[in-house]
């Protein structure tokens, strides 16, 4: 099977997102901690500025921490999805790709120690994120697929 530029950009760019996802896990608890927090003061030093509205920076960590394993899956799910649709594939595969980055992922985490774990928890989010962004590409599709039937049937 011979593969098209725009199937082996999309296959490229869903092996680079999920290179990136596992750098991330690959950094000692403290450097993971640094970055997240950083991240997070600037966030909420723009929300203080944009409404005056205060939140410390203690009780949105952890969420914070969780919003980011499902928005970096949401991404994978993305990248993977439009690979899938490249080359014809249903969806499952994408999901069944993202559930195996997921846990490797949290795995590598066991692994490299230095204050890291291995959660279920974050498996879950980081597949949730992954069906999601699978679900959103699956409606967006069939909404786009129903317009165009629409005017296609009313010519």
């Amino acid at each position: 099977m011979k593969l098209t530029k725009k199937q082996i950009f999309a296959i490229v760019l869903t092996l680079v997102w999920t290179g990136l996802i596992f750098r991330f896990s690959l950094q000692p608890a403290e450097q993971s901690a640094s970055l997240s927090s950083g991240l997070l003061r600037r966030i909420l030093n723009l929300v203080y500025h944009m409404s005056g509205f205060q939140i410390p920076i203690e009780k949105a960590h952890h969420l914070f921490r969780k919003l980011a394993h499902f928005g970096e899956f949401f991404i994978l799910g993305l990248c993977s999805a439009w690979q899938i649709k490249t080359i014809g594939k249903k969806f499952w595969y994408a999901l069944g790709y993202g559930a195996m980055v997921a846990i490797t992922d949290e795995c590598l985490q066991f692994f490299i120690g230095e204050g890291r774990a291995m959660r279920v928890t974050d498996m879950g989010i980081d597949i949730l994120g992954v069906a999601t962004a699978l679900a959103v590409v699956s409606f967006v599709l069939h909404f786009c697929t129903m317009k165009r039937n629409r005017k296609f049937l009313s010519r």
